[in-house]
């Protein structure tokens, strides 16, 4: 079961095909009234234990990405933002309507967007702003296209430090 609550938080599976697994594994003990709620409730409060990392992993020495390596990023995630749009050559300046040229969301980037802004109660211009972030992020990565794992990082940048 707890295989099925992760693929459901992560995204890595059909929401209605683990909801309905769920569904089966839970029937033998739980009163059908009483499912919807609980299904709905392990999705908002699912937390995950996770082993503390060793002091000497914490402190080890980190050789850190050369400056002149993330200048080179910057460039070339510049140029790409130029390219795209001569105008304004700034992600930034992208309206909603540019965003869904230069920067359309799959499936998994679309899904994972819409929960968190639903969960976390996020604006439409909110939203935009989320996906400027992620183009800029996809830029940076060198990615020609906008991935769930780069709005993730951009919704990551929105989130109260409370969460």
């Amino acid at each position: 079961m707890i295989g099925l609550i992760l693929s459901l938080c992560d995204g890595s599976r059909d929401e209605d095909a683990i909801r309905a697994e769920l569904s089966r594994e839970l029937e033998q003990t739980v009163e059908p009234a009483q499912l919807a709620g609980i299904l709905n409730q392990l999705e908002r409060d699912l937390i995950l234990e996770v082993p503390a990392v060793p002091m000497d992993d914490l402190f080890a020495r980190e050789t850190g990405e050369p400056s002149a390596a993330v200048r080179e990023r910057v460039v070339r995630a510049r140029s790409a933002a130029a390219a795209r749009s001569p105008c304004d050559a700034r992600n930034a300046a992208l309206t909603a309507r540019e965003l869904g040229r230069v920067a359309p969301l799959d499936t998994n980037s679309r899904l994972l967007l819409r929960r968190a802004a639903e969960t976390y109660r996020i604006t439409a211009r909110g939203v935009i702003r989320v996906r400027r972030v992620a183009r800029t992020i996809a830029d940076l990565a060198g990615s020609g296209t906008v991935r769930a794992e780069h709005v993730a990082e951009a919704l990551q940048y929105r989130m109260p430090s409370s969460v």
